[in-house]
């Protein structure tokens, strides 16, 4: 199966579609509202626990001759081996091609960190042949079960048709290697945005609101900005546009930003998001919940000191959410392979 490939140019300006068509969505929105008052609460709460005289923000250390760079070696479950680049990037994209829709499931604890922690023990016991390009174009069900210790994530086949997608692509275009793949965009972020694009039609994080193209892309930029975290911002990391990216518009984000009274939703959204209702893939509700929090974390952004970028600002918040995820209001809930 041949996957259609997009020119360049209709991919160039995919970060800044994706700002774009948030604010354009946010001008005719009916049901979600974005509230200054709590939004500065929260930028003065930041501002107060990374202050700029400090030089620095979460996630991040100060190196002696270059910026503040991203940490993964912090955590337990990604994969990073710097000894070993085509591994930790191949790896890199594998993760991000499943990191979407962790309901519904047959068992409980189907969230970010066992997936990230699963693909991980994949790539410390079989190395570059278990990530292959080959062996992700031939992945069965079955295969991907066993990735999982004998368990079928949420999703399944969807997630086995997007890693076969990837494996096709990459020996299609880039010698199999998602290596080749981030150095072709020769440095840039947004560059390598318009190729997951152009390339991948798995990641074309798009729908339409009220006749207009609405451009989200989370998937795709979320894989740059871990490529830039696991290598700390060097080699294949190395991204002279990194603040360019946008926040990755997800479900834990909003919960967390309606939590704050940042996002405030309709009665009718509000009765739909807190029944548990599974909202309609490319819904205006769900187009505007997306939509504003893409602004609403740029806004945030622009009321913090210039170390934080936007990438690093999403990671907080995500972080935020998540250890707090059982305490606040539930999150949207869409069926979908974006996020």
């Amino acid at each position: 199966m041949a996957e259609e490939t997009r020119s360049f140019d209709a991919g160039a300006q995919s970060v800044a579609s994706v700002t774009a068509s948030a604010q354009r969505v946010m001008a005719k929105a009916e049901h979600v509202a974005i509230a200054d008052g709590p939004l500065a609460a929260l930028a003065d709460r930041l501002n107060e626990a990374y202050p700029a005289d400090a030089g620095t923000a979460p996630y991040y250390k100060t190196k002696p001759d270059g910026p503040v760079l991203p940490m993964w070696e912090a955590d337990e479950y990604h994969f990073r081996d710097l000894d070993a680049p085509e591994l930790t990037a191949q790896y890199v994209l594998v993760l991000d091609a499943l990191n979407f829709c962790f309901w519904p499931a047959d068992e409980p604890g189907w969230e970010y960190d066992r997936l990230a922690g699963s693909i991980k023990t994949v790539a410390v016991e079989s190395g570059m042949a278990g990530l292959s390009a080959d062996a992700l174009a031939a992945l069965t069900e079955a295969d991907l079960t066993q990735w999982f210790g004998g368990s079928p994530p949420p999703r399944c086949a969807q997630r086995v048709r997007l890693l076969n997608e990837v494996g096709r692509v990459l020996a299609a275009h880039f010698d199999g290697s998602a290596a080749k793949l981030i150095a072709s965009a020769g440095g840039s972020a947004v560059e390598l945005v318009a190729r997951m694009v152009a390339f991948f039609p798995g990641f074309r994080d798009e729908t339409t609101f009220d006749g207009d193209q609405v451009f989200f892309y989370k998937r795709a930029q979320i894989f740059v900005g871990d490529v830039w975290g696991a290598f700390g911002g060097e080699g294949l990391g190395a991204f002279r546009d990194i603040d360019q990216l946008t926040m990755f518009a997800d479900y834990r984000i909003p919960q967390l930003l309606r939590h704050l009274g940042i996002l405030v939703y309709s009665p009718e959204l509000a009765a739909l998001v807190d029944s548990l209702a599974v909202l309609p893939v490319g819904s205006v509700h769900e187009v505007e919940i997306r939509a504003a929090t893409i602004v609403a974390v740029n806004q945030l952004r622009k009321l913090l000191h210039a170390s934080w970028t936007t990438v690093q600002l999403d990671w907080w918040l995500w972080e935020e959410g998540e250890a707090h995820r059982e305490s606040i209001g539930p999150h949207h809930r869409v069926l979908t392979t974006f996020y």
